[in-house]
């Protein structure tokens, strides 16, 4: 069993998009010594691809509630559409809420748009 005297850091490489381990020690002459591994590195997670690709909705179609996850892309406000382009809802919520949930139980039955800055979906309202 050896025993490690040094330090180490963990840190995420953006440039090479890798997670490393930088390892600090000395040699006799106590000069130190850098040592750099690259570590095995995730996949995206399924939030993330969703956050780049498009928004989510559920449950569609919906009569009361609709949760859309938030996709974290810089706005903080829904907006809901009807086909004609008429804005029918307007809801802020908090960059960290993870699920927006948005009251559309007072709409009309029909399709809708509903937008986070420049992202858009449809839903349908039963």
């Amino acid at each position: 069993m050896s025993l490690f005297f040094g330090n180490y850091n963990v840190f995420h490489d953006s440039v090479s998009n890798t997670n490393k381990i930088i390892i600090e020690t000395w040699d006799n002459n106590n000069n130190q010594i850098y040592d750099v591994y690259g570590l095995p590195t995730s996949v995206l997670s399924s939030k993330e691809i969703q956050n780049v690709t498009k928004l989510s909705a559920f449950p569609i179609p919906t009569s009361k509630i609709l949760h859309i996850s938030n996709p974290e892309n810089g706005s903080n406000t829904v907006e809901i559409y009807d086909m004609t382009g008429s804005r029918m809802l307007t809801k802020n919520f908090g960059s960290s809420d993870t699920t927006i949930s948005v009251d559309v139980e007072n709409l009309p039955k029909g399709i809708y748009f509903y937008k986070i800055g420049a992202l858009s979906s449809k839903f349908i309202k039963n």
